[in-house]
């Protein structure tokens, strides 16, 4: 969205509309992002925004874009820590049902006992 509003982009802020929705929203906002994935340079270098030339033009989207993958790598890393943090905090809890207990109890539960 920071690129639509500094590339005066307009269609980008239809992103904004799927934030209200927890079924639809990521469709819309996973939607707008490949529209303007196909589109956005065009989108961009045909806006009110007035560029001084076109290599400044490409200049500014290729550092857009830099910022881009920048952000999506340190999301996928914060995403897993956070998963990494959680696997770590339950150690060997598992989580069955409403009773609470360990891995190697719930397989001795279902394992047919040789006892018999």
């Amino acid at each position: 969205m920071p690129w639509a509003i500094a590339n005066h982009v307009w269609e980008g802020l239809f992103a904004v509309l799927g934030l209200g929705s927890k079924t639809l929203g990521w469709m819309v906002q996973v939607g707008v992002g490949l529209y303007l994935l196909g589109n956005g340079n065009r989108l961009a270098w045909n806006s009110s925004r007035k560029w001084e030339s076109v290599d400044e033009f490409y200049r500014v989207q290729r550092r857009w874009a830099v910022a881009g993958i920048l952000v999506a790598i340190g999301s996928l890393i914060l995403v897993g820590l956070f998963f990494a943090g959680v696997a770590a905090s339950q150690g060997n809890r598992f989580y069955l049902g409403d009773e609470p207990g360990g891995l190697e109890e719930w397989l001795r539960r279902i394992t047919p006992s040789s006892t018999q």
